[in-house]
């Protein structure tokens, strides 16, 4: 048990964690710190990976890892088999001494240092920076902001992913993950509140930079904005892209989890005796494999194997059989499992081991819940695939400049912004100039539209009343200009440009408003009564509007 582990152990265990770190590494007149600052699953292990490249060139770096170095930790390779839920809450005190141990050592020796953790503890890293900086060090803090569910999803996936490849895992559960997803927000607003590190970086999900200050003669080269960028960032909308992610990392998470627990769905297996003519059927191999080891052989148990295959039908086989001898009028039988079914092999192999040396799996009695976040998570991808702002991010992206306007008019800013670029290249722009600068342009556009943002551009209103009647055109509808009209109208917004909005009055017939002449802002899919004015036209919702001898004409009273 996991209790039964020595102190000499644990002691030696350390020792060559230590050792093993300092042999890697050389001692640095400066050293440098670089604090890494993330809940479980949020990514830092990649920017770790970049951490330590960036310090290969001068002396290396002492890696601070507790969840790493809790691997080394002989008690935690026993509960990480007996009890996966709690075996890192159970080693927690250990991998803390553990990682204060090494800290010091690497200080000590004067070593840079990259510290792997998840900054939950503001007094932590107050004490921590504090020590550094006592001993001459350079402290850069980098932090992961990241999503919730991005995190929790990520955590689970790694665990499936290491049971699947060595049978065990490192899990975390909700406590771990939200204590530090919480205690994070304190510890970043420490870190330039009180002037904690030489540098702060702020980092996305995906490893991108999206915020940096630092230090010049003890002051902040820039406002301190540190928490406002983690939790903008934290909280904003998903991407399809992340969407898309999401539920891809949750259809793996549910089938590694089935593989786990032996359930696959598409092979079922079917144990029977030949003596009494029964049948069972399993989803599970390792309940196939314990009903075949359980069945006297003098019954002559068979296994059969039914896959369903892609294309509906079923490919049967019987991997599991009886055989017998016969001496002196005797019968002696004997079961085995063949084909080509490695997992009921395994199985089996492991059914017949005495119960001590079988294999420990971790139990996770989740799956139903796994598998309506799935359900969920495809829905909401769904219905996400038809929002204009999804649908216009893909116009932009897969068709022609004309089409795309056709269909979403208010890309007319972003489009200018690309006209622009080209308009600013000269004869002595290269080609590869030309191009660098036009696609990097164009995908930083792309994800501008991605994340629900619709550029703006130098757009004239000239521009602008173009492209809404090409928009109009391509509805099938014959503008109206609403200064030439001069009347109320009723009807639905049908598209917006940078200086325009469409009015859809009837069946062949819009209005083009210009947006300076509206009282307020329309978005489309809106449906609206617009009262005319002289200068500005008043917009109301549609069913809301007043008696017109009772509005007012805005432009008059403007003019008052």
């Amino acid at each position: 048990m996991a209790g039964e582990v020595s102190k000499y152990a644990m002691e030696s265990a350390y020792k060559d964690v230590e050792r093993d770190a300092l042999a890697r590494t050389t001692a640095q007149e400066n050293p440098k710190a670089i604090l890494l600052g993330g809940q479980p699953g949020s990514g830092k292990s990649a920017l770790a990976a970049e951490a330590i490249r960036e310090l290969r060139a001068n002396g290396g770096a002492v890696v601070i890892d507790a969840d790493r170095m809790r691997e080394e930790n002989p008690r935690y390779k026993q509960l990480s088999r007996e009890d996966p839920q709690h075996a890192a809450d159970r080693t927690q005190k250990e991998a803390g001494e553990w990682a204060t141990r090494l800290t010091l050592a690497a200080v000590e020796n004067r070593r840079n240092l990259v510290v792997d953790g998840t900054m939950r503890s503001p007094e932590n890293i107050r004490d921590l920076t504090t020590r550094l900086k006592e001993q001459g060090y350079e402290v850069e803090a980098r932090v992961l902001a990241v999503n919730p569910e991005t995190s929790v999803t990520r955590a689970r996936l790694r665990f499936e992913e290491q049971v699947a490849e060595r049978g065990t895992g490192r899990f975390v559960n909700k406590e771990q993950h939200d204590n530090a997803y919480n205690g994070m927000v304190e510890s970043v607003r420490a870190l330039e509140r009180d002037k904690l590190t030489d540098s702060v970086r702020v980092y996305d999900a995906n490893q991108r930079q999206i915020y940096e200050n630092s230090q010049e003669r003890g002051e902040w080269k820039r406002r301190a904005a540190a928490v406002e960028v983690l939790e903008q960032e934290r909280g904003r909308a998903w991407t399809h892209a992340e969407r898309r992610d999401y539920v891809s990392a949750l259809d793996d998470i549910n089938t590694l989890a089935k593989q786990r627990e032996g359930v696959r769905d598409n092979v079922t297996y079917t144990v029977g005796t030949v003596a009494k003519n029964d049948a069972k059927d399993y989803s599970n191999v390792n309940e196939a494999a314990r009903a075949f080891r359980d069945a006297k052989a003098e019954d002559q148990p068979y296994v059969i194997r039914t896959e369903r295959l892609p294309n509906g039908r079923e490919s049967a086989s019987t991997p599991g059989q009886t055989t017998y001898t016969e001496k002196d009028g005797v019968r002696e039988y004997g079961k085995y499992i063949g084909g080509n079914d490695e997992a009921l092999k395994r199985a089996y192999a492991d059914a017949l081991r005495p119960e001590q040396e079988r294999t420990a799996r971790p139990v996770l009695a989740d799956r139903d819940e796994l598998a309506a976040k799935l359900e969920a998570a495809r829905n909401d991808l769904a219905r996400f695939e038809q929002t204009p702002a999804y649908q216009r991010a893909q116009a932009f992206d897969q068709l022609t400049k004309r089409e795309a306007l056709e269909r979403h008019p208010d890309l007319d800013g972003a489009y200018k912004q690309l006209h622009d670029i080209k308009q600013s290249w000269t004869p002595q722009t290269s080609q590869g100039q030309r191009e660098t600068s036009y696609f990097n342009a164009r995908a930083e556009l792309s994800e501008q539209l991605h994340r629900g943002r619709v550029p703006e551009g130098s757009v004239t209103v000239d521009e602008s009343r173009r492209v809404i009647d090409m928009a109009a055109s391509h509805r099938g509808l014959v503008v109206r200009d609403a200064q030439e009209l001069k009347q109320d109208v009723k009807g639905e917004v049908v598209a917006t440009s940078s200086h325009h909005a469409l009015v859809k009055m009837s069946d062949m017939v819009a209005v083009r408003y210009e947006k300076d002449g509206l009282d307020r802002d329309v978005r489309v899919g809106e449906k609206v009564t617009i009262q005319h004015g002289n200068e500005k036209s008043q917009v109301y919702e549609q069913g809301k509007e007043p008696a017109r001898e009772n509005a007012r004409d805005v432009g008059r009273d403007m003019g008052r």
